[in-house]
């Protein structure tokens, strides 16, 4: 059966530049749809695989949010230790310290804790430890961000200048 040119059987017959080649282009019909279908299927995986990906990315990148504003809480709350006079550099005044609220907004059960000792490695100095510990969004504790300063302690009345 003879059809015209241009009829809608036409496109299987056409004769591309491959026809100088010796070859005829074979008829693809449904072709599109099959690829559209493989393209889907393979998205779709792809898609799967990344789910978890991204989710575990989400969860770092708060992980790391939380660490830095208790990096950030303790600095702040080492320089308010830095400005007391030496005098008032006590356990019962480092027990009145309190987060800010946005550690307190950000950090879900935040606890600072702080503890003065005299220093093991600087004669004559006193070591101020400050630490700030918090739960994660599993409701695990997380490992206590600590920080450390050593002071002058206040000069004792019996010393001699």
């Amino acid at each position: 059966m003879m059809h015209k040119p241009g009829s809608h059987l036409d496109h299987c017959h056409r004769e591309p530049l491959s026809r100088q080649r010796g070859r005829r282009t074979p008829c693809r019909r449904g072709a599109l749809m099959l690829e559209m279908l493989v393209g889907t299927i393979l998205l779709g995986a792809f898609l799967l695989g990344a789910l978890p990906v991204i989710a575990w990315i989400r969860t770092s990148h708060h992980a790391a949010e939380e660490q830095r504003i208790a990096a950030l809480e303790l600095a702040n709350q080492m320089e308010r230790v830095a400005a007391l006079p030496p005098a008032r550099l006590t356990p019962e005044e480092l027990q009145q310290l309190e987060l800010s609220p946005e550690a307190t907004a950000t950090l879900d059960d935040a606890e600072l804790s702080a503890r003065i000792q005299p220093s093991e490695a600087f004669a004559g100095l006193q070591q101020v430890q400050l630490s700030l510990t918090w739960t994660d969004d599993s409701h695990q504790r997380v490992q206590p961000a600590t920080l450390t300063g050593w002071f002058k302690p206040a000069a004792s009345e019996d010393a001699t200048p």
